[in-house]
């Protein structure tokens, strides 16, 4: 069997152009399971005929209609004609395109420009958009080789190489950090009304694998609430151009405008604040999630339990434990001050608990005063972010783990306040507003 295979192209004009892009054959006598259709290497042969069919038609056509001049409508003359290779997602096509001469009536006849040329302005590096996005893509998801193996094996475009993958996702990059730091709206398109915004922003280190990378990642994300709207965000510091100017413009974007108050929660990381600090040029309520807060004391407890069990029957032993139970009790209540001698009252008690011939008590002791060190500095860092009551506390305490977050930015927000009849007995909270 023989398949023949024909295309026609039909002109604005009404001309007719008949291609034949190949013929495909099966003898009976041969046929196994490799021969079962179309294969790859067929399809590959194929589109890359019928790509270059269409593009030297299309350029032709475009020529001849890019000749009237916009202006007065008169027809331009032909400079000259410039071979260019056109690289595409299905193969390389060769075209000639014409050099148009300016028109007298228009402004470049009297300036130093000689001639114009369509395809150089539609496409200026001789690439289709789909082949560049496909290659941002891949090299976004594999490594730069792995993509530029992956677009040989399955496309008939030009034999790609990892460097060429990896130039055409760093220029995509490049756009896509410009269009994100122009703000989508001014601040005269703002209206003045509003609420607060509310932003939630955490960052995360991805550590490289040895064999494929060289640097590690420091990424943050964020989401950023208003009253009826949402962004999201999420960079990589040492890659963007600007981190504040990069927040900035997703603050603008969800309607934000210079002064408007914003409310930021963190998890205690002061970097994060800072962002959005620099980014409004301004003061911002910071408050924490009070799950990171609980999580720093339990390692503290851990650490002190850990020690009770080896210390056991020991003078002094039981105080620590309540000594770190205590720690929670003071930072739910606010009371950030006797708090922090708590955590160094803590440290010095179990360091007493010395004993140089047990060196299991030796390490245990050391990992309670490291995680007491730990826990010291971070409420020293963030003392001022705390939730100012122990109701508030509550209530965020009472949503699962995904919903921490965003409860108690919205008790920040709206103002939630505690029932009087409920004082004392969070599980029995209820939210009425003020």
């Amino acid at each position: 069997m023989e398949l023949r295979i024909k295309v026609e192209a039909v002109f604005e004009d009404g001309r007719l152009q008949e291609h034949e892009l190949g013929s495909w054959k099966r003898s009976p006598e041969s046929l196994n399971p490799e021969a079962i259709g179309l294969l790859l290497e067929d399809a590959h042969a194929i589109l890359n005929r019928l790509q270059k069919v269409a593009v030297t038609a299309q350029v032709q056509e475009v020529s001849e209609t890019c000749r009237a001049c916009p202006r007065c409508g008169k027809s331009r003359k032909i400079h000259d004609y410039r071979s260019r290779k056109l690289e595409t997602l299905f193969g390389v096509v060769a075209v000639k395109a014409p050099r148009l001469r300016p028109c007298n009536c228009n402004d470049f006849a009297t300036s130093k420009v000689t001639s114009l040329s369509w395809l150089s302005a539609v496409l200026p590096g001789r690439v289709t958009p789909e082949l560049a996005r496909l290659q941002a893509e891949l090299g976004a998801r594999h490594s730069f080789r792995e993509a530029a193996r992956l677009m040989n094996l399955f496309l008939p475009c030009k034999k790609q190489s990892h460097m060429t993958t990896r130039n055409r996702m760093g220029r995509a990059a490049k756009n896509i950090e410009q269009y994100a730091l122009q703000p989508r709206r001014t601040e005269q398109q703002l209206d003045t009304g509003g609420n607060d915004l509310a932003v939630f922003v955490d960052g995360a280190h991805i550590r490289c694998r040895p064999e494929f990378q060289k640097r590690h990642l420091d990424v943050v994300v964020g989401r950023i609430e208003g009253s009826t709207n949402c962004v999201r965000f999420g960079l990589e510091t040492s890659a963007s151009l600007s981190v504040s100017a990069h927040i900035r413009a997703h603050l603008f974007e969800a309607g934000w405008r210079s002064g408007q108050a914003i409310t930021v929660l963190t998890d205690g990381e002061p970097g994060l604040a800072n962002h959005i600090r620099w980014a409004v040029d301004g003061r911002v309520t910071h408050i924490l999630d009070w799950w990171h807060i609980s999580m720093r004391i339990k390692h503290v407890e851990n650490a002190v339990a850990g020690l009770h069990e080896l210390t056991l029957g020991r003078n002094g032993v039981d105080k620590l434990t309540w000594l770190a139970e205590r720690l929670r009790w003071l930072v739910w209540h606010g009371k950030t001050d006797r708090a922090l001698e708590g955590v160094q009252n803590l440290s010095l008690r179990a360091n007493a608990s010395q004993d140089l011939t047990r060196a299991d008590v030796c390490a245990a002791i050391q990992r309670v005063r490291k995680r007491c060190s730990v826990l010291h500095g971070y409420i020293e860092n963030n003392a001022r972010s705390y939730l100012t009551t122990a109701a508030d506390a509550a209530r965020v305490s009472l949503f699962p783990h995904r919903e921490r977050r965003a409860a108690s930015m919205i008790l920040q927000m709206r103002g939630w306040e505690r029932n009087a009849a409920c004082a004392g007995h969070p599980e029995a909270l209820t939210m009425s507003r003020s």
